[in-house]
């Protein structure tokens, strides 16, 4: 890789291929497909649960969920000030017309939003945030159910695993 990399210094589209470079790139492009081959080869994949570690990617999921439904709950709080400030912009050719926007929709420009054309957006960030607040809770039962089969193997086949309590706290859905 380090010998392609000093003959891509020297490449122009008008440049004749040196004899090394020939060489190089060959050995890439063979050693690249032996590579995918193996990937591809059906006994070659190894046991996912080999591969992940259960207890740290539900744990992971567990706070990723946690962020997004927080994030959501925020974002739907956002648009109707926004709005009302005049910060939300759309171009004027999309926007309902009227004699204020008629310069601004034939010169391609980006207009204020007024509140009444943003109540679909108000109502998008809102029903986000509901299903996001909605989501936890299957979630939650998929992690307990994932803990549950995870217990239920026979201690040989356990990884160390760790019991996941439901968090609780300001992320709590229950509390927006």
């Amino acid at each position: 890789m380090h010998r392609l990399q000093q003959q891509w210094t020297n490449v122009t589209t008008a440049t004749r291929p040196s004899h090394d470079y020939v060489t190089v790139t060959t050995a890439l492009y063979t050693r690249l497909t032996t590579i995918e081959q193996q990937d591809l080869s059906p006994g070659n994949h190894t046991d996912p649960a080999r591969r992940i570690n259960v207890d740290q990617a539900l744990a992971d999921q567990r706070y990723t969920a946690t962020d997004l439904s927080e994030l959501t709950h925020t974002a739907a709080l956002l648009p109707e000030p926004l709005l009302r400030a005049g910060l939300l912009l759309a171009p004027a050719r999309i926007l309902p017309s009227t004699m204020e926007r008629l310069h601004d929709r034939s010169h391609g420009r980006y207009v204020a939003i007024q509140v009444t054309e943003g109540a679909e957006l108000i109502d998008a960030a809102q029903k986000g945030s509901s299903a996001a607040r909605d989501a936890r809770p299957t979630l939650e039962l998929s992690w307990q159910s994932a803990a549950t089969t995870e217990r239920a193997q026979p201690l040989a086949a356990q990884s160390s695993s760790q019991e996941h309590e439901p968090i609780t706290g300001p992320s709590d859905p229950d509390l927006f």
